[in-house]
């Protein structure tokens, strides 16, 4: 059964017509294709109207029109060659109007695809800065159903030479190449270039890296929310350096020469070297290069990074009744030292300590799930709350969560006997009978959707239980049954009547 929804309608506005006053007339369609990468229009699009079959193509603007459409609704499919075939969604058309149905094309990709040997897509070989190091290859895939013709060109002196630099390959064919470098060539710091892959049908890039120094910057270890592992490696110590370490904070490049905090070794020696860091702000980037000195020069190596992480995260609140919550949270590091855990909750969208929210606290801190049940809220109202941590330098926050506390009155519809289900209250009030079935199809009341406008003997049954289901005010109540061409049936609160429909 599906559900039901009683209309009152005002004594004076029983009468609607069924049809419009314009009629049936014809309606059109108006629409621009656009490329969905770059918002640019796509001209010579073919565009096809669904089911009727009616085609045309994009002018120069993208743009294109049906006109004369009857009402109804329909589907584009637009097609353009290098372009993915699009169906777009649903266009109504109603009568008399003008419809809009803008489609956004995708380019469908390249067939030149350069690959590793497992044929994953790549976009860059990296040396290193390690001597030995000076040889690594890649693959060029052809990945169409067409045979296509490349080229590869670069311009860096130190690129001492490509195995192969042009050809021609089959349907679903590999040309593997090989780079080999001359690091006698390279500049000191980081080198980089580019190699040129072009073909008939698709252009890639491929970044060429290699460093020239006697120390590595390697991958960070142990990242937590305000500290880190730094990792580097001196591969060489021909200059008898007398001292490794890293510069690091929030500048792209950091040095010695422009503000960037460093940790240093005084103890010397070829291989790994490591540096534990702390007091970062958590969740934020922190960029850091490993260095080599001595008193007449300092070396570094790549510029390397990572994202410290959230100490504390917000959770999903439950046990929500109509005046309280539990508020959830965990502290997931606590290498800053923090002393409370707790909530801020309220009415505003980003609850704080510093913007009037209420708070709920905890102390002793340990690693973990935390939680505080809430209280003397009040019912059927949205809150917004963050775990946070805090110590006396600072305070941290997780991301904002929100629940809605319950409704008293939860019940919002009756069920009579036989298992129809009607709403207690009425949608409006001096509505036609066209406006009551649209608010009825298009309503939502305790998550349900499938409301409709009762027949004429729902709704004698609800006129008959009227006093189980309550809220019923005096005057005319719409029914989905006709009588006639222009009528439907209305049920009065006291008297039975048929007016006809105007």
């Amino acid at each position: 059964m599906r559900h039901l929804f009683s209309i009152l309608t005002a004594v004076f506005a029983v009468f609607v017509f069924l049809i419009s006053c314009g009629g049936n007339e014809p309606g059109s369609i108006y629409g621009v294709v656009t490329d969905k990468a770059t918002g640019e229009p796509i001209k010579n699009a073919g565009v096809e109207l669904l089911p009727v079959g009616l085609k045309t193509v994009t002018g120069s603007d993208g743009s294109f029109e049906f006109m004369d459409i009857s009402s109804g609704h329909y589907n584009l499919l637009v097609t353009k060659t290098g372009y993915s075939d699009t169906k777009s969604s649903t266009i109504t058309v109603e009568s008399g109007k003008q419809s809009k149905g803008d489609v956004q094309l995708e380019k469908e990709p390249a067939a030149l695809r350069i690959v590793d040997d497992s044929k994953n897509d790549i976009s860059e070989l990296d040396f290193g800065a390690r001597l030995d190091d000076v040889s690594r290859a890649f693959g060029i895939f052809n990945d169409s159903p067409d045979s296509i013709e490349w080229d590869i060109t670069t311009t860096a002196k130190w690129i001492e030479s490509v195995s192969k630099d042009s050809g021609r390959l089959e349907a679903g064919e590999t040309q593997g190449i090989i780079v080999v470098i001359d690091r006698s060539l390279l500049r000191e710091g980081e080198n980089l270039t580019q190699l040129h892959v072009t073909s008939n049908n698709g252009n890639k890039q491929l970044a060429i890296k290699a460093i020239n120094s006697d120390v590595v910057t390697l991958d960070t270890t142990k990242i937590k929310a305000a500290s880190a592992t730094l990792n580097g490696e001196l591969i060489r110590n021909d200059d008898e350096y007398t001292e490794t370490g890293f510069v690091y904070g929030g500048m792209a490049t950091p040095s010695f020469d422009n503000n960037a905090k460093t940790v240093s070794n005084s103890a010397v020696r070829l291989g790994s070297f490591g540096n534990a860091i702390s007091g970062l702000k958590e969740s934020a980037n922190c960029y850091y290069r490993a260095y080599a000195k001595n008193d007449s020069k300092t070396v570094y190596g790549e510029t390397k990074s990572f994202a410290t992480l959230k100490s504390v995260k917000t959770l999903d609140a439950t046990n929500i009744s109509t005046n309280s919550a539990k508020l959830n949270g965990e502290l997931v590091y606590n290498d800053a030292g923090y002393t409370e855990t707790g909530f801020v909750y309220g009415g505003m969208s980003i609850p704080s300590l510093d913007n009037g929210a209420k708070k709920v606290s905890n102390s002793p801190v340990q690693v973990g799930s935390f939680s505080n049940t809430v209280s003397g809220l009040n019912d059927y109202t949205k809150y917004y709350y963050r775990a946070y941590a805090k110590n006396d330098a600072k305070t941290v926050y997780g991301a904002t969560n929100s629940f809605a506390t319950l409704k008293l009155n939860l019940k919002e519809s009756v069920t009579l006997p036989g298992g129809l289900v009607v709403a207690k209250q009425d949608a409006t009030t001096g509505v036609n009978w066209s406006s009551a079935v649209s608010l009825c199809n298009n309503y939502t009341l305790e998550g349900l959707t499938d409301w409709r406008l009762p027949s004429k003997n729902e709704l004698i049954t609800m006129y008959n239980n009227k006093n189980l289901i309550g809220g019923f005010k005096d005057g005319d109540y719409w029914s989905s049954t006709s009588n006639g061409s222009n009528c439907a049936w209305t049920v009065n609160i006291h008297k039975w009547r048929c007016p006809q429909l105007q």
